[in-house]
């Protein structure tokens, strides 16, 4: 009896702690901030959308539902909230919530980047790296992590990485292709 003692020792241990134990259920304060988010939500404030959306990612004031935060990022998304964006491309390029497509999680990456989400710009930067939902392009990559290090994300191990992949000309094509994206970034916060 007593091999069985470690053995089942060993398994919990290896056992998600999700798994072992089950999330606790929202407390009244967590309810009545996930509810007046879902009022808001449902006249159409895109901030109150995406919110809505992480709250059903993470559990909070609601029991855990990734398929259920899908809709309300893709709402807010629609109307071009660029954090909704980030977190729809993540959820496709993850298939949390929805069948995996890395293909409309990159899509999405680059409309959040395209309105200077750092978060969209170094995760299309990464896809681009590594050909994942999009043709792999390492000028592309470059630039687009470029940009994100100069929005305060560290990359700079990870340009190091690409710079050593490119050709002289592919690292002054990457330049230029980040001062553009810098500019057209720039007209943007002025409107």
């Amino acid at each position: 009896m007593k091999p069985l003692i470690p053995l089942l020792a060993l398994l919990l241990a290896l056992t998600p702690l999700s798994v072992v134990v089950a999330q606790a259920p929202p407390n009244e304060a967590e309810r009545k901030v996930f509810l007046d988010f879902k009022a808001r939500a449902e006249k159409g404030d895109a901030g109150a959308q995406v919110t809505l959306g992480r709250f059903y990612s993470m559990g909070q004031g609601v029991e855990k539902d990734d398929a259920a935060a899908v809709p309300w990022y893709r709402k807010a998304a629609e109307q071009n909230h660029p954090g909704a964006q980030f977190w729809l491309g993540s959820v496709y390029f993850n298939g949390r919530g929805v069948p995996k497509d890395m293909v409309e999680g990159a899509k999405w990456w680059l409309k959040a980047a395209e309105q200077n989400d750092t978060g969209g710009q170094y995760n299309i930067g990464m896809a681009y790296a590594n050909g994942l939902g999009v043709p792999k392009d390492l000028v592309k990559s470059h630039a687009w992590c470029t940009v994100s290090a100069a929005n305060n994300k560290p990359t700079t191990a990870i340009l190091a990485k690409i710079e050593k992949q490119m050709t002289p000309e592919q690292l002054a094509e990457a330049a230029r292709l980040a001062r553009e994206i810098t500019e057209r970034l720039a007209k943007l916060k002025k409107n």
